[in-house]
């Protein structure tokens, strides 16, 4: 009996040491006390430079907020003017869009007005095709019936690219923020493009809204 007394001290003793010692001690790095988390989904307008001229874009991001500050998700882009033909591949029409990766940081969130910086990583693709090569009206025979219609391949040129930018951001109310920023996109071509790396980087202006639960505690606060 006196054997498993003892044995469950010398037990203890060691448990509590190890605790005392991992609890004591000292790391180059320490990750932040995670409190809040949130999630917003941003519809986005976005002015920017496609083959040297500008063209609108439509977009939309989808983020998980950690502390209100810290945010990571997936984000898309598409040219939206299907008659695009900018100098230097007129008369043919340019379409482009990319998505990727973004990650945001956001300084003072709980102020009215503060800044963000979002960073998107990902890959686009940029295609030229004719303005009139498809009929949209249906082809049919002398009796009705619909013929099947030919459509010629488009070579798309895919493209690596990292688009940094800054942000300034309104809270409206606790749901709904306002932002409107500045963007760069720095792009790399695929081995198989056809296009140059300048088709598709360039600067933007972009404005949006973004709507989620930004800060959801963790933790009970004390009454």
């Amino acid at each position: 009996m006196r054997k498993v007394f003892l044995c469950v001290i010398l037990l203890t003793g060691f448990t509590y040491h190890q605790g005392y010692s991992q609890d004591s001690t000292k790391t180059l790095f320490k990750l932040p006390k995670l409190n809040t988390i949130g999630f917003y989904i941003a519809p986005e307008f976005q002015y920017g430079q496609l083959k040297n001229n500008f063209t609108d874009f439509g977009g939309l991001s989808g983020m998980i907020l950690f502390n209100k500050s810290f945010g990571i998700g997936f984000s898309m882009y598409k040219s939206l003017d299907r008659g695009y033909a900018p100098s230097g591949v007129s008369p043919l029409v340019l379409h482009a869009s990319y998505a990727g990766l973004k990650l945001e940081y956001t300084l003072n969130p709980d102020n009215a007005i503060h800044i963000s910086f979002p960073l998107t990583i990902g890959g686009g693709n940029a295609s030229l095709d004719s303005a009139s090569y498809v009929s949209r009206i249906p082809v049919r025979d002398s009796v009705g019936r619909r013929l099947p219609t030919l459509k010629p391949r488009v070579p798309q040129n895919n493209f690596f690219l990292i688009q940094p930018g800054v942000q300034l951001e309104a809270n409206l109310f606790k749901a709904v923020k306002l932002y409107a920023g500045v963007n760069y996109r720095f792009v790399l071509a695929d081995k198989l493009t056809t296009l140059p790396m300048n088709t598709m980087q360039g600067f933007s202006a972009d404005i949006g809204v973004k709507i989620g639960l930004f800060g959801i505690p963790l933790h009970k606060t004390m009454q």
